[in-house]
């Protein structure tokens, strides 16, 4: 079986970065995974390079799309294009994400190409709430209906998404690389106290600043300029932009707790600063929104903590109790082999050969 992977974005720095052993697997999506398994697994970054003229020539077209519907999707149809010749000798296209799939559906729905394909969603179900023209949801089912297996990443997606096509719909957690972020076998004592992470738009760093004002406790936070956009950190609050995964992983180390604040939302986010606390072995506090609480194998893990979301107070309280807990690195390789990517891609491969 050939399967080939289409991202919503460059992935060949990645990819080098992870054979070298200074980022991990997560982001893509199974796919280093799928080729220890033996499956025969390529990618390419054809659409990036610099001098692409379909992507300038199609940018309308993409806003247009994303005004039509009202939330920032792509709908990346000049990757589609430029790799067309290529899609076509492979017996599998895994799209990761909707910007990079639906362009795809689209293809399969005017003819243009007859593989199988395994539509991965991250963000259609918000978008389907948010859509300006009605029409749009026509043309979302229509075209879903091309694809040969549609997977998302928590069971309250997978619920929404189902009724909306009338068909199945496969909840597959994403994973993370325990390889990358497992603890030192010499953990020295941690110098953070409370440690955040995150950079996507539905991050509460306002509940968290409020938190962690006027205590005692040393706090780092990794994230984007955006998201602190019009805050003020507290003194104790130290703030780091674009750190490497080297650098992240050194940041779990050092973090007696880790705390993923989240604003109220349906989507999967924060899942993976969550997992990659759970493979550190890390105590959590995190707010119960639905991708957290719905996601089975976080809600059991027993070193955490999920409190209200917006309510700076309960979190305050969640951050000062878990801190006074004695600091130790919970290790049970069941719960990190379940959250994964080699567990994730296994699960990948039997839809993969169910497909085909």
């Amino acid at each position: 079986m050939k399967v080939f992977f289409v991202f919503r974005a460059e992935r060949s720095k990645l990819w080098n970065d992870y054979l070298a052993k200074k980022s991990p697997s997560t982001f893509l999506y199974g796919l280093p995974e799928l080729k220890k398994l033996g499956f025969t697994v390529e990618f390419r970054d054809l659409a990036w390079i610099k001098f692409n003229p379909l992507r300038f020539l199609l940018q309308p077209l993409e806003h247009l799309f994303q005004w039509l519907i009202n939330y920032p999707i792509g709908f990346q149809l000049h990757q589609a294009l430029i790799l067309l010749p290529t899609l076509r000798k492979f017996d599998v296209l895994v799209t990761a994400q909707d910007s990079a799939g639906l362009p795809i559906l689209f293809l399969k729905t005017i003819g243009l190409i007859n593989s199988k394909i395994v539509y991965i969603s991250g963000s259609l179900v918000s978008a389907i709430d948010h859509v300006r023209n009605p029409l749009m949801l026509v043309i979302f089912r229509y075209m879903l209906g091309k694809a040969d297996e549609i997977i998302c990443y928590s069971d309250r997606e997978r619920r929404t998404l189902q009724e909306f096509c009338s068909r199945k719909v496969i909840s597959l957690p994403l994973g993370v690389d325990i390889d990358f972020y497992s603890p030192s076998r010499h953990s020295k004592k941690p110098t953070i106290d409370v440690f955040a992470a995150g950079r996507d738009s539905y991050r509460d760093y306002a509940t968290l600043f409020k938190a962690v004002a006027d205590m005692p406790w040393k706090t780092v936070v990794a994230c984007s300029p955006y998201n602190i956009k019009g805050l003020i950190p507290p003194p104790n609050v130290q703030i780091r932009f674009d750190i490497t995964p080297l650098e992240m992983k050194e940041l779990y180390e050092q973090s007696q707790l880790i705390v993923v604040p989240m604003k109220p939302t349906e989507r999967t986010q924060g899942q993976v600063v969550f997992m990659e606390a759970m493979s550190m072995g890390k105590r959590i506090v995190a707010s119960k929104v639905a991708g957290l609480v719905t996601a089975p194998i976080l809600k059991k893990y027993p070193n955490a903590e999920f409190v209200k979301p917006e309510n700076s107070l309960a979190l305050k309280n969640a951050i000062k109790n878990s801190l006074a807990m004695v600091t130790s690195t919970f290790s049970d390789k069941k719960i990190r082999d379940s959250v994964s990517t080699f567990h994730s891609a296994k699960q990948l491969a039997l839809i993969l050969q169910n497909v085909v």
